[in-house]
């Protein structure tokens, strides 16, 4: 039996997938412009993801969850 949270991560996953193949290439592209390095730029939008996949919940309720990773992204290149 699944449960309705089971259910709702499920779904929150599917998304999360979704805009990582939507918005990954161009995020590494904005996070190299910020830190100038592609490796640090792939490693800070990877961080983004795994953040969002640990926040399923706060992602599926944004608006705007390319615009989110990025603000994860920066926010984590000012903390390296």
């Amino acid at each position: 039996m699944v449960t309705t949270r089971a259910r709702a991560a499920e779904t929150g996953r599917s998304r999360l997938e979704a805009v990582f193949d939507a918005s990954f290439r161009r995020l590494v592209g904005q996070l190299y412009g910020v830190c100038g390095d592609l490796a640090e730029a792939e490693d800070l939008v990877a961080e983004a993801f795994v953040r969002a996949a640990d926040r399923v919940r706060q992602f599926e309720a944004t608006d705007n969850p390319e615009a989110w990773l990025r603000t994860v992204a920066v926010n984590v290149s000012r903390t390296r």
